[in-house]
């Protein structure tokens, strides 16, 4: 217990005071919701109902926090011990790896709550836009989701020998979330197969949750549970190959 508090501790301390980090995950939304602020966009609400663009676009950028804590912060900062060979010492070492690996977890999910509470914020009250479900239910969603991120990078993790190798793989993964989950625009108007494809996307299940409850005012309906459903396959399926894949040196 005391390597999984001295791990836990530790990753969310190092995370805040790495500049890198904090601007990637929180300021890069952020910087998003700015700019696209400054256009006069707009989008078409439940009932046909014309409502700020903003409406829709925060809970993508909700997504977009929970996905670069639990993805993103994971590979380059686990790659990093890797390549350091901080975890090789940590194998070799009396304290339990396991309470490592669920510090550095436990860390991941307490990081993605409190990072999607500042942008649900900041979004709600300084971009003001409008929540028309429950706020609790966004965050809840954003944690639940938080495994199957965390898991995939650390799928990552175990293949990258260092961070320049970390880099183009987390690319490959996150390029095709950001492009295709609706993040920034409605799926409705994708190409059949891409759509197809792309569905079954871990962040294109989040984001289609997260639209439901904040821009449609859902509670659990069939479709929520389905997406629900879709994330925690992608947590399992992940945590599986991560362990075959996972390795303390590189």
């Amino acid at each position: 217990m005391r390597v999984f508090r001295a791990t836990l501790d530790n990753q969310i301390k190092s995370f805040y005071r790495d500049p890198q980090a904090v601007i990637w995950t929180l300021a890069m939304p952020l910087l998003i919701m700015l700019v696209l602020s400054l256009f006069n966009l707009h989008a078409v609400g439940p009932g046909g109902v014309k409502r700020n663009y903003m409406d829709l676009l925060l809970p993508g950028m909700i997504a977009l926090t929970a996905t670069n804590v639990g993805f993103n912060s994971v590979i380059f900062g686990i790659t990093r011990y890797k390549e350091r060979g901080v975890l090789r010492r940590i194998k070799a070492s009396p304290a339990s790896a396991m309470a490592f690996v669920n510090g550095i977890v436990a860390s991941r999910v307490l990081m993605v709550a409190g990072s999607c509470v500042i942008t649900w914020a900041i979004g709600r009250f300084v971009f003001q836009a409008h929540v028309t479900g429950s706020t609790l239910g966004l965050i809840a969603l954003s944690i639940i989701s938080a495994p199957a991120f965390i898991a995939i990078g650390m799928i990552v993790v175990g293949l990258a020998k260092n961070e320049d190798q970390a880099g183009p793989m987390s690319f490959l993964f996150f390029l095709p979330m950001l492009l295709f989950s609706g993040l920034f625009v409605s799926r409705a108007g994708l190409n059949g197969g891409v759509a197809w494809v792309t569905h079954g996307l871990p962040m294109t299940y989040l984001v289609d949750a997260l639209q439901r409850v904040s821009f449609g005012g859902q509670g659990f309906s069939s479709a929520l549970w389905t997406d629900l459903a879709g994330i925690a396959v992608w947590a399992l399926i992940a945590t599986a190959i991560a362990t075959r894949t996972w390795k303390w040196e590189s």
